[in-house]
């Protein structure tokens, strides 16, 4: 034989003797193998004929192929007894075929049916579905976890496996014994308030789910409410489907790291390569980086809340150092718990109702099981009883029987021998080293040795009869007649009323067996019995019209380790029943009430000498309507009403009613239980005490109550009692702040304001409490040093959070925000502002290169859009150091439309002060404000793990906090809120003005001609150099650039409508003047109307004439000018300007005015000057000068100002261009 031929043979069965001893996985050790060896091996004799090296190499790799056939075939295989499919022998690519198809679970059964209880299903696996291998493989002497579970996770070996997986026996009894702490009965108390409020939550959604559409997907909001618990249980919560009505992407990729895991398990070889392509490991890699960062979340807020996390944290502290798992090792085995409890319980409890809907009978006897528990008080609160649910025999049952059919682990768990420990016999069975057994559930739990008779079928009464007949060791049951035993076939084709039955607890195993079963069943089953009986009482379950056939059901069912289940559309119907302790309870309450009514009547006549009656009498004319005058309010507005003889159901809810009026006009109440008990609970138990319940005179009385706090209200704002009816308005702005609501919505309240002033003056009523002065001496009074605070709007433009403190913008304190603004203010040093200037000069030129690009590709360019982008770009380097990059994907950011909504909804909600905790408990107003704070957390936390010394804005409020003694040192959380109002204040009112002053220039060419006469001329000194641009000194000497900015200030301030203020509390009115601000009412001084007033800016008050600031700074008293003839139509050789730079208040006044208004400056300076140096400005082809005004009507004003599309057309300018970076 040549050479040729023997070498690569021998090279063959060598390197099958290799694999087949100790199967290698690193792609180095398959390259090695099947390459390199048998190449260097046949290089002597064929490296001078390559054809013959490639014949050499085939014959190696023919010779390697057929003998791992031929040995897996071969009598002298370990496992050749086992019967089984011919190409499973063979290669596990066969079971990679049957896994990926997601049906598993039902191929193992088929085999098991065809083969027997023990089949070969792999070259090196079998599977025994035999009770009597349950013990020696699973067991507290079985085998370990197989090499599977090695290949289902990203290799790291800093991170040991997860608790699922460990195979040491040694190191999987240490690590459990960490979890079994987070299970224990005292624990499991702990979440049992979360199981029961996210239960009344999936009820409560089920319930709207059933009122907009019959058919309700059960399977999709299951899946919710044990994502949302298990969210809760694991991280202390964080998830919200059920509220969101939306999958998260935490769910989503969870299940794609489970079918990935799956697949990847049954080629162990090639695990190492598959898990180096990043198509196979992108979601598994987002699934972990998603659960490092809600673990290092839950880590960081230091909470005491006792869910797993705290357990595995608590517990892991008290082990020895060399033992103590690492910070990543408990993030993994957290995640794994959302996995392990969430899809699990999940996929049981929709199966239950798949049965239930498929079987009405057994759904009707559960539910008399359920009621039965409320026949002595109808209080719901017994299905959150663990005890009493335990032992609630028929639910038990369902849970069990379904647990049965649909095991949420159905093909089970690979076990093998631990390395180095030989091979496990019991019985008649040698498993070696290297080799693995699998006990499949679902075939166990259908095996008719195991429960028969109907082990396909739905029948919880085999669990009650199993349960009586407890004495019989085999758990056989003869004699038991049964409904659904009588409708199936005998094995000889006839009906039996008769027949065994059998049922081997043994082979019941839906939570595995021994030391390795599930850490959490005992808590699974508590969730899975309360969720599942009040769905029972609460709801029928019918198939869907037009659904023959719900078996399709399991035909949607995947076994990715965990089933996932598909789609169940049920027809759900209420059945009427009361909520949490109603129907009985409610009477009980009833009756409590007229028992208190009693007992306060009877002591009311034993006390009062003035009621000039006896309890006798009162008993005597019980019945009339005169029975009881100021048993309630024995007030002296009662006791007038009294002497009026006006009737009682009358007299106590009108008096109720202006009670009421003191109260809120007194103390303003915003708590939600305030507001109960003073429109709700005190009137219904006034009509109680009254003797009026349950007729109609009660309803009356309650309206006359409602009636009597309305009018009493309207009276006195439009009274001359009310501290500010001196002032004019609008008479619907005095009643009520809807009418403001109303303006607001518009977008346009700083017109409204301008006209409201326009029409009433300079002091303006518009709100019921609320002024707004537009006069110049009232700016130093109430903005400057010894001005007013901040208004109690402010306190409602936020979701409450008593850990975080407000916003610096927000502080009403002058204490506090002295304190936070000193903070502030080192990050807007002269210095600190040079540390800036390089990100405005790099993002400046990336915006002017980019408005390049776009001129040349449309001609028109929405500069609204690109200058937006350029400041919040800027901002985030300024803030965060960078992040955002709205300029370079030329798109919104998330954050930026989150922001955006955040200032629309909260210049909404501010307008109702009393009704703002209500609002933002509505998942609909407070979605995008929730998810806007957690992209900031985000941010932040980004920015603030990265450690750099970079030193923008976020730095100096850390290094200034840091500083700080600790009871003055502001949280993390504080800093990230202040960080993310920085971006909200320092982006989109700069974006506003440099947009409306584009805007300006592009409708007055001889503005743009004079600036960039001046821009230009400032390069004849500085020798054609252009540096001169981004020199901030050159640039505050710009007079025309200045003026340019300041009129685009005054006439587009950024914000509009000014900022409310109002006495501090306790401090008194605030009197300045002939004016009194009573403590509990606020005044505004509204920017645009006072910088457009002709008062103090005249002539061409609402006209953009930027001569106007050099003309003041040259102090000229008159002027002739081109723009006041052609504008104002004004034809006198001189007229006299006004110019009062005191009402030019763009940046606020006083100590809490914008403390970024120099940063910002140089920021417009540095834009507009750059732009007007390289672009020419035009309106849009086909835009005239009417269309072009109506960018005006698009601006709003949600507290800043928000501005609208416009569209330019930009010609750039030959030679001008300044593109790049200047250090």
């Amino acid at each position: 034989m040549p050479s040729w031929t023997y070498v690569p043979v021998v090279c063959g069965l060598a390197v099958h003797l290799v694999y087949n001893r100790y199967e290698p996985r690193s792609l180095i050790a398959h390259l090695s193998l099947l390459l390199a060896f048998p190449l260097l091996a046949t290089l002597s004799f064929s490296y001078s004929n390559p054809l013959l090296q490639f014949y050499s190499y085939l014959v190696f790799l023919a010779t390697v192929s057929f003998s791992v056939v031929s040995y897996r075939l071969s009598p002298f295989h370990p496992l050749s007894r086992y019967p089984g499919p011919f190409i499973a022998r063979i290669s596990k690519i066969w079971m990679l075929y049957i896994v990926s198809s997601g049906r598993r679970h039902i191929y193992l059964k088929q085999l098991h049916d065809q083969y027997g209880p023990y089949v070969r299903i792999g070259p090196n696996e079998v599977s025994f579905c035999d009770v009597n291998a349950i013990q020696p493989v699973m067991g507290t002497d079985g085998m370990p976890k197989g090499p599977k579970w090695e290949s289902r996770m990203l290799p790291n070996p800093d991170i040991p496996p997860i608790l699922l997986a460990l195979r040491s026996p040694a190191e999987h009894t240490a690590r459990r014994r960490i979890w079994a702490r987070a299970f224990t009965a005292g624990a499991i108390k702990e979440y049992q308030d979360s199981i029961v409020k996210r239960t009344n939550q999936l009820i409560g959604v089920l319930s709207d789910e059933a009122s907009r559409d019959a058919i309700v997907d059960v399977s999709k909001w299951i899946g919710c409410f044990t994502f949302d618990f298990m969210g809760d249980m694991v991280f202390g919560g964080g998830f919200e489907l059920m509220s969101e009505t939306k999958d998260h992407e935490f769910k989503h990729l969870m299940h794609k790291n489970l079918q990935v895991g799956t697949h990847i398990e049954q080629l162990p070889w090639a695990s190492r390569f598959l898990f180096s392509l990043p198509s196979v490991t992108k979601d598994m890699k987002r699934f972990k980086a998603g659960a490092i960062g809600r673990a290092k979340a839950r880590y960081d807020s230091k909470t005491d809340r006792r869910d797993l996390f705290f357990h595995l944290i608590d517990e892991s502290d008290n082990l020895p150092t060399d033992r103590k798992p690492s910070l990543g090792q408990i993030t993994t085995d957290s995640s794994f718990a959302i996995s392990a409890g969430a899809d699990t319980t999940s996929s049981v409890l929709t199966s239950c109702i798949y049965c239930l809907t498929k079987n009405p009978s057994d759904l009707k006897r559960l539910r008399a099981e359920v009621d039965a528990f409320f026949s002595e008080g109808d209080d719901e609160s017994v299905l959150f009883d663990a005890q009493k649910l335990a032992d609630m025999k028929y639910l038990n049952a369902v849970i069990n029987e379904t647990m049965r059919l649909f095991p949420p682990v159905p093909s089970g768990s690979e076990r093998a021998p631990l390395i180095g420990s030989g091979s496990k016999i019991f019985g008649e069975h040698v498993i070696p080293e290297g080799n693995s057994v699998n006990i499949p559930t679902y075939a166990l739990h259908r095996d008719p040795r195991y429960f028969a008779p109907l082990p396909d079928t739905f029948w919880p009464e085999r669990w009650i009869i199993a349960e009586e007949n407890s004495t019989i060791s085999d758990g056989r049951v003869d004699g038991v007649s049964s409904e659904k035993i009588m409708l199936s076939e005998t094995e000889e084709g006839d009906k039996a009323p008769k027949r065994k039955i059998t049922h081997n607890l043994s082979a019941f195993i839906p939570f595995s067996y021994g030391p390795r079963n599930c850490v959490g069943m005992r808590l699974a089953m508590l969730e899975m019995r309360i969720v599942l009986s009040l769905l029972v009482r609460r709801f029928d379950f019918a198939p869907a019209p037009g659904v023959e056939d719900l078996d399709n059901y399991e035909e949607s069912m995947k076994d990715w380790f965990a089933i996932s289940v598909g789609n169940l559309n049920v027809k759900i119907t209420p059945r009427g029943v009361l909520g949490l302790g109603h129907g009985r309870s409610l009477i009980g309450v009833a009756q409590l009430l007229l028992v208190l009514r009693e007992a306060f009547i009877r002591s009311w006549y034993a006390y009062n000498p003035y009621s000039g009656r006896e309890l006798a009498s009162y008993k005597e004319s019980s019945s009339t309507e005169e029975n009881t005058p100021g048993i309630l309010l024995p007030t002296l507005v009662f006791s007038t009403l009294s002497t009026m003889h006006i009737p009682s159901w009358i007299s106590v809810p009108a008096a109720g009613g202006l009670v009421a009026h003191f109260f809120y006009n007194r103390y303003e109440p915003r708590a939600m239980l305030t507001h109960l008990s003073a429109l709700l609970v005190l009137p219904v138990l006034s009509i109680f005490l009254s003797g009026f319940a349950g007729n109609f005179t009660g309803l009356y009385s309650y309206l006359i109550y409602l009636s009597a706090l309305s009018l009493s209200t309207i009276f006195y704002r439009l009274s001359p009692l009310h501290p500010l009816s001196r002032y004019p308005g609008p008479i619907l702005a005095r009643i009520s702040k809807l009418w403001m609501l109303s303006v607001v919505r518009s977008g346009k309240r700083h017109v409204v304001l301008k006209q409201l002033h326009d029409r009433y003056g300079p002091h303006v009523r518009i709100g019921p409490n609320e002024l707004s002065f537009c006069d110049v001496d009232a700016i130093q009074p109430i903005m400057g040093t010894d001005g007013i605070a901040k208004g109690p709007k402010w306190d409602v433009r936020a979701i409450p959070n008593p850990a975080i403190p407000p916003v610096l913008i927000a502080l009403r304190s002058p204490s506090e925000h002295t304190a936070r603004r000193r903070i502030w203010a080192r990050a807007f040093t002269a210095n600190a502002i040079k540390e800036y200037h390089p990100s405005i000069i790099k993002r400046a030129n990336q915006l002017v290169s980019i408005l390049s690009e776009e001129s040349s590709k449309h001609g028109m360019v929405d500069v609204s859009k690109w200058i937006g982008y350029f400041t919040f770009d800027f901002m985030g380097d300024m803030v965060f150091g960078g992040g955002f990059e709205l300029m370079s994907e030329t798109k919104d950011h998330e954050f930026m439309h989150l922001m955006h909504k955040n200032l629309e909804v909260a210049a909404k909600v501010e307008q109702i002060p009393w009704a703002y905790r209500l609002l933002f408990k509505l998942p609909s107003i407070t979605k995008d404000m929730v998810n806007f704070k957690y992209r900031a957390i985000a941010t932040a936390k980004a920015r603030y793990d990265t450690q750099t010394p970079k030193r923008d804005l976020f730095f100096h409020l850390i290094d200034e906090s840091d500083a700080l003694p600790a009871d003055r040192k502001p949280s993390v959380g504080q800093i990230t809120t202040d960080a993310s109002l920085a971006i909200s204040a320092g982006a989109d009112t700069t974006s506003g003005v440099l947009t409306s002053c584009v805007y300006a220039l592009t409708k007055n060419p001889a503005v743009v001609k004079r600036l960039r006469e001046e821009i230009d001329s400032l390069f004849s000194d500085a020798g054609d150099d252009e540096t001169v641009l981004f020199d901030s000194q050159v640039l505050a000497n710009s007079k025309f650039l200045n003026a340019v900015i300041n009129e685009s200030l005054r006439l587009f301030p950024p914000v509009a409508s000014g900022s409310e203020r109002s006495p501090y509390p306790g401090t008194g009115s605030k009197v300045f003047g002939d004016h009194v601000i009573p403590e509990g009412n606020s005044v505004t001084v509204p920017t645009y109307a006072i910088q457009r007033d002709p008062r103090y800016f005249g002539p061409l008050p609402d006209t953009f004439w930027p001569e106007r600031w050099i003309l003041a700074e040259e102090n000229s008293k008159e002027v002739n000018s081109e723009k006041l003839r052609t504008d104002a139509k004004i034809e006198e050789p001189k007229t006299k300007i006004t110019h009062n730079t005191a009402a030019f208040v763009p940046f606020s006044y006083g100590p809490a005015n914008c403390v970024g208004m120099r940063l910002a400056m140089l920021e417009m300076r540095i834009v507009v000057a750059l732009l007007v140096r390289s672009f020419d400005f035009a309106p849009a082809q086909g835009v005239g000068r009417e269309d072009l005004e109506k960018y005006e009507g698009t601006i709003e004003d949600w507290f800043a100002v928000s501005v609208g599309q416009l569209n330019v057309k930009l010609t750039p300018r030959p030679g001008r261009m300044i593109l790049s970076p200047i250090s």
